[in-house]
């Protein structure tokens, strides 16, 4: 078969009405210039780019999808259904997307009127995670759930952002909730469908190397844990804290100057108990040996060596205090 590349319009056309490729909720975000490039969103339709192998963040997403979704569930209270490959895709022509899970509304956080919405799960590294923790979910992730949305005509959404590290996702039980932007969704799809017309269906690539110029996505942040101390009483208790901390350190270095001047008496007096008044310090030698050190003698004694000429055992001595 020739390479889609070489084939006429017609036989360009039938070819890429056979296969599923779509633009995706990633693709869709790197369009829209939340990163990554357009040269390789074109390349996936026109059979130019390798097999993507799955990555190690790949991979642990697809292993713990659903159980990021059940611990925000847990927390939460929103009843989310994961996806199955009946319900999982989406597809609008070559706009496709795939739905992790389908969310409940509570009553609470989410209006029952709302009706049925879209759960996204996300399972970053533990270098990413405090990314989230203090700005939220990021542009594509956002970009992605808006794709989702305007594909199914649902009203909202939520992500379930896992922490593996200590079990918990994103905002506890108040998990990032999302409502749809019809405008935002109208532009990213005059963005996909520009972009299927003007490089794709034609085969005409776009440049290599340079990405799309970021849009200003005007949206407040969405599961943002940071908070901003204004109340006096949090930041004088704050300040409190620190200022013990510091204390702390600074009483942490005198501690360690003050035992090595106690512990160079116990030396000089040649003693392992000191008297002072009705307190007394004992300083015990230390067990610990790194070999066995009886052996080494008695080896070194069955071979006429004497021991005494160059092997002296000096224990490590730790202070404590035995009485008052």
């Amino acid at each position: 078969m020739q390479h889609p590349t070489q084939m006429t319009d017609d036989e360009f056309r039938v070819w890429l009405d056979g296969k599923r490729r779509g633009i995706g909720g990633y693709d869709i975000a790197v369009l829209m210039g939340a990163g990554g490039e357009p040269y390789d969103v074109y390349a996936k339709f026109v059979d130019l780019r390798d097999e993507v192998r799955p990555t190690p963040a790949m991979r642990r997403g697809l292993a713990m999808e659903t159980a990021a979704i059940e611990v925000m569930s847990e927390a939460s209270g929103i009843a989310v259904t994961p996806s199955t490959d009946d319900d999982r895709w989406l597809r609008d022509g070559k706009l496709v997307g795939t739905v992790d899970g389908w969310a409940e509304p509570d009553g609470k956080l989410v209006p029952l009127e709302w009706g049925t919405g879209i759960c996204e799960a996300k399972v970053p590294d533990s270098y990413t995670w405090p990314r989230y923790v203090e700005q939220g979910v990021t542009d594509t992730n956002y970009l992605q759930l808006q794709w989702y949305l305007g594909l199914s005509g649902k009203r909202w959404g939520c992500f379930a952002v896992l922490s593996y590290e200590d079990w918990r996702t994103l905002g506890g039980s108040t998990p990032p909730i999302v409502e749809f932007d019809p405008v935002l969704y109208e532009t990213m799809r005059e963005t996909a469908e520009a972009f299927l017309h003007d490089h794709v269906y034609p085969r005409v690539p776009p440049p290599q190397v340079g990405g799309v110029d970021p849009l200003d996505i005007d949206r407040a942040p969405v599961g943002k844990e940071q908070a901003q101390l204004e109340a006096h009483e949090h930041i004088a208790a704050v300040t409190r804290y620190f200022e013990a901390l510091a204390r702390k350190k600074a009483a942490e270095a005198d501690v360690k100057v003050y035992r090595e001047e106690v512990e160079q008496i116990f030396t000089d007096l040649d003693a392992v108990t000191l008297a002072l008044d009705d307190r007394k310090l004992h300083w015990s030698p230390s067990t610990r040996r790194s070999l066995d050190t009886n052996a080494v003698k008695r080896f070194l004694k069955s071979n006429g060596v004497d021991v005494d000429e160059f092997m002296r055992e000096t224990s490590t001595r730790s202070m404590r205090a035995v009485g008052i």
